[in-house]
């Protein structure tokens, strides 16, 4: 099963495609009626993807520092969550925050079991992990 990541905000975000030749930091609109609404009050929703297509590939922490993770795959989560963390600094210059919602595909309609406020920064530190049921409000500075 997938960690899938979804924004929100007050109004559409830039979109990145999808590159199958170059797997990396994607967002994909998404309709206005997609079951994650049910977790946001901001209007315009979206999927954002890391290089391995689901949100998985933003996940940092413990597990990806050990002996058995090769160490390109820690250098590629390290680069897709620089990517998502500098499009979010970008978006944070024109608004005053965006949602984050991670959840496993097929809870989209279930409420957060925890929120949290974090910047862009803190999406670079090399602890930062998702929790699987949660709403992150991004801010320029909390």
């Amino acid at each position: 099963m997938c960690l899938m990541v979804y924004l929100a905000a007050s109004e559409p975000l830039p979109l990145l495609p999808w590159r199958a030749d170059r797997p990396g930091f994607h967002v994909e609109a998404l309709p206005r009626d997609h079951a994650v609404r049910a977790q946001t009050t901001l209007s315009a929703l979206h999927y954002a993807g890391s290089h391995q297509g689901c949100g998985c590939g933003f996940q940092l922490g413990p597990e990806f520092e050990g002996d058995d993770e090769p160490p390109e795959d820690v250098v590629q989560v390290r680069a897709t969550l620089a990517a998502f963390a500098d499009y979010l600094e970008h978006q944070l210059r024109q608004r005053r925050q965006v949602e984050v919602v991670a959840c496993w595909a097929g809870a989209e309609a279930e409420p957060p079991e925890s929120c949290r406020t974090v910047t862009p920064d803190d999406l670079r530190r090399p602890d930062f992990r998702f929790a699987e049921s949660e709403r992150v409000t991004v801010v320029a500075r909390p």
